[in-house]
């Protein structure tokens, strides 16, 4: 799993987070199961904010990147943590079934 937490300056109000990941099956890379996003003023206490999952098929070949993107209402944070949920291990259909696989991701945009 990816799981990653953005300090801001500031406690500031924000509104949506996205996170950009990849899907390359040849190379045992998919994308997560969804991305949950967290806010917290204090780094401690992190409530949760929103959710989205991915509607690209884990089946699709070729480099695919997509942007995953939680919007909310107004929330102060200081504190961002990503959450992008992993398949863990290639399914059965795949020629790494069994193996474990992987997540890649890029930047973390926080609006």
């Amino acid at each position: 799993d990816l799981i990653a937490v953005a300090g801001l300056k500031k406690i500031s109000n924000i509104k949506q987070v996205s996170v950009g990941f990849l899907q390359d099956i040849n190379s045992w890379i998919f994308m997560p199961l969804y991305l949950e996003v967290q806010t917290s003023t204090d780094g401690k206490n992190f409530k949760f904010a929103g959710k989205t999952y991915s509607d690209v098929p884990q089946n699709k070949r070729g480099s695919i990147t997509k942007d995953f993107t939680v919007k909310f209402k107004n929330r102060k944070a200081k504190f961002v943590r990503v959450i992008g949920k992993s398949l863990i291990m290639c399914p059965d259909w795949h020629k790494g079934r069994g193996n474990k696989c992987h997540i890649f991701a890029d930047e973390i945009l926080i609006k």
